[in-house]
């Protein structure tokens, strides 16, 4: 996202001077200036001037869960393996989720950043080592841009349901 608005930003700046000589000069936009702005809502791996209004609606977004952060802080600590629910949903009392998965019946679209990797690995299905995991990571979110939605996540002992955390909440707003 950030990329994208340096981009649009430095494309103003950089058209600006052209046409501001252009004008003062007695001349004009450029052919090529005025075919990148005409371009500029058609967004394309050599389109720079893509706009945010250009992306689309529905874009998969990924989403960090700090594992290392809550588990140090609430010294909520397993010494085994873990997994992990996550509930996504537009509605702050979660009762029509638009995601409700747990890590122990789907690994799909699931990643943990490892310590002792010092990577992302994909979600094992026998859990993931708990004191190696530093976030986890759900990337297999189509949420629609200009919504507010509201996640809840939990981890537990690879399974065991019954040794849960509680959920740690958060929003997401597109």
């Amino acid at each position: 996202m950030y990329k994208r608005l340096l981009s649009v930003l430095l494309a103003i700046v950089f058209l600006s001077v052209p046409v501001f000589a252009g004008n003062y000069g007695g001349g004009g936009v450029t052919a090529d200036i005025k075919d990148a702005l005409d371009g500029a809502n058609s967004p394309s791996s050599s389109n720079v001037f893509a706009t945010m209004t250009d992306l689309d609606a529905a874009d998969t977004t990924n989403i960090t869960l700090e594992y290392k952060l809550y588990r140090s802080a609430l010294s909520e600590a397993y010494t085994g393996y873990i997994d992990c629910q996550l509930v996504i949903s537009d509605r702050s009392d979660y009762d029509t989720p638009v995601v409700d998965i747990d890590t122990a019946t789907s690994q799909t679209s699931w990643l943990a950043y490892g310590a002792a990797s010092d990577s992302n690995e994909a979600w094992s299905a026998s859990g993931m080592p708990a004191t190696d995991v530093r976030s986890i990571i759900y990337i297999g979110a189509s949420l629609t841009r200009g919504t507010v939605y509201y996640y809840r996540w939990r981890t537990y002992k690879h399974g065991d349901t019954a040794t849960a955390t509680d959920y740690k909440g958060g929003m997401l707003s597109l």
